[in-house]
C-alpha cells in the first residue's frame, strides 16, 4: 500500500518532470540507480535485526517497487518521440516491441522464481555466511531473486542507454516533415473514457494478483507428466504469462486489421468474462486454463493504451504527463483493492470467492460494454 501511494504522488511529477526537462536518459539512469539502491537494502535488511529491519524493507522494497514501475514512463515516452511525425504504424510496431520484452519478463520471473537460484549465486556474494535453516530458506531464495533483478535492471538500462539515439536531434526526411501540418488531435472526452476502462482492467486485474493463490488454494497441486508436482495456482499464472507473451507477437498485425480500440476493449470483455467460468472451474485443474484467458488479456491492456493515447502530433511539451497519467492507473487500482477489496470480500461476500469474482465480471462487463458504446457514438458524432 505505502508503496502503490507513493507511486500515485511520484509517477504525474516524473511525467512533469520528463516534460520540463525534454529529456529521458537522465531520468532513465536516475530511476535505476534508485532502484537498484533500493533492492540492495532489501537485501541486506536479512542481516539487519529488530525495527531496524522493517525499516529496511520497507524502503528498500518502495523504492525498488516504484522506481521499477516509473521506468516505463521515461521508456514509453522514448517511443512516443521516436513515433513523432511517423503516424500509427510506427507507433503501433514499436509499442508492441516494448510490450513483448515486458511480457517475456514476466514469464522469466515467474519461471525462475520456481527454482532455487540461491544455490548458485549466493556462495559468491557476502550473503554465503548466512546459515541454511527452515527459517532463512525463504528470505535466501527472495536475495537470489533480488540478485537476479538487480542485474537485469542494471544491464537492460546500459543496453537501452547505448542503443537509444541522441536525445534533442530530431532528423525528420522529406515525408516525415509533411506530417507535421496533419491535424492530429485526441478529444478530452475520449482519453478521459478510455482512462476509466484502463483503470477498471487494472482493477480486475489486482483482484486477480491478491486472490488468485488464496482462491485456488496453495496446497492444491497438479502432476505434471510424472516429473513434478507444481502448484495449480502457479500454473494458472504460468500459463497466463505464456498466453499474454504468445500474443503480444499478434497484437500488430491485430491492431492493423481490426483497430487498436476494438483489440483493446476485446480484451477487455475477455478478461472480466473470464471469471464467469471460474463458477464452473471452481478452484479445480481448470481454473489453469482461466489463467491463461485472463493472460490473453494482459498484453492488449499494457500495450494498447499507450497506442490509442497519445500526445497530438507537435505537443512535445505533454508527452511524459501523458504516459504518466496512464502509468498512474495501476498503483490508483492497487490502492482501492488494497483498501476496499478485503472489507467486501469479508463482510458483503462472506469469504465466498466465486460470488466475489462474479460481481466483479459482471461490474466490468457493464463498465467496458457502455464505454465501448459510448465512445463509438462519440467517435462519429465528432
Amino acid at each position: 500500500m505505502v508503496s502503490s501511494l507513493v507511486a500515485i504522488c511520484f509517477q504525474p511529477l516524473l511525467g512533469r518532470w520528463l516534460d520540463y526537462a525534454a529529456r529521458r536518459k537522465p531520468f532513465v539512469v536516475g530511476l535505476a540507480v534508485l532502484g537498484a539502491s533500493g533492492m540492495l537494502l532489501f537485501m541486506m535488511s536479512v542481516e539487519i535485526t529488530g525495527d531496524k529491519a522493517f525499516v529496511a524493507v520497507l524502503v528498500g522494497f518502495v523504492l525498488s517497487d516504484v522506481c521499477h514501475d516509473s521506468l516505463l514512463i521515461p521508456g514509453r515516452a522514448m517511443i512516443e518521440d521516436l513515433c513523432e511525425h511517423r503516424g500509427d504504424k510506427v507507433r503501433n510496431r514499436l509499442n508492441v516491441m516494448f510490450s513483448q520484452f515486458q511480457m517475456f519478463g514476466r514469464v522469466f520471473s515467474l519461471t525462475i522464481g520456481a527454482f532455487p537460484v540461491e544455490l548458485y549465486i549466493l556462495p559468491d556474494t557476502w550473503f554465503v555466511n548466512i546459515p541454511r535453516t527452515d527459517k532463512n530458506e525463504p528470505a535466501l531464495h527472495m536475495i537470489g531473486l533480488m540478485i537476479c533483478a538487480f542485474t537485469f535492471l542494471v544491464s537492460s538500462v546500459l543496453l537501452l542507454l547505448l542503443l537509444s539515439p541522441a536525445e534533442g536531434v530530431h532528423a525528420l526526411d522529406e515525408t516525415t516533415a509533411l506530417l507535421k501540418d496533419k491535424d492530429v488531435h485526441i478529444d478530452p472526452m475520449f482519453f478521459r473514457i478510455m482512462l476509466v476502462v484502463h483503470f477498471c482492467g487494472w482493477i480486475g486485474c489486482m483482484i486477480q494478483v491478491f486472490y488468485w493463490t488464496s482462491f485456488i488454494d496453495e496446497t492444491k497441486k497438479l502432476d505434471c507428466f510424472g516429473l513434478v508436482e507444481l502448484n495449480t495456482s502457479y500454473l494458472g499464472l504460468c500459463f497466463g504469462s505464456l498466453v499474454s507473451l504468445a500474443s503480444s507477437f499478434m497484437l500488430e498485425s491485430a491492431n492493423k486489421q481490426f483497430g487498436a480500440v476494438n483489440v483493446y476493449f476485446l480484451a477487455q470483455l475477455i478478461n472480466f468474462s473470464s471469471f464467469f467460468l471460474l463458477q464452473w472451474t471452481g478452484n479445480s485443474n481448470g481454473s489453469i486454463i482461466v489463467g491463461g484467458l485472463i493472460g490473453l488479456f494482459y498484453a492488449a491492456h499494457q500495450n494498447n493504451i499507450f497506442v490509442i493515447l497519445h500526445t497530438d502530433e507537435g505537443d512535445d511539451e505533454h508527452t511524459g504527463w501523458t504516459v504518466s497519467l496512464i502509468s498512474s492507473a495501476m498503483p490508483a487500482a492497487q490502492v482501492i483493492v488494497g483498501f476496499s477489496s478485503g472489507y467486501l470480500l469479508e463482510n458483503i461476500f462472506q469469504g465466498d470467492f466465486l460470488r466475489f469474482f462474479l460481481a466483479l465480471g459482471v461490474a466490468g462487463l457493464v463498465v467496458d460494454t457502455f464505454c465501448f458504446i459510448f465512445t463509438r457514438f462519440y467517435v462519429q458524432a465528432n
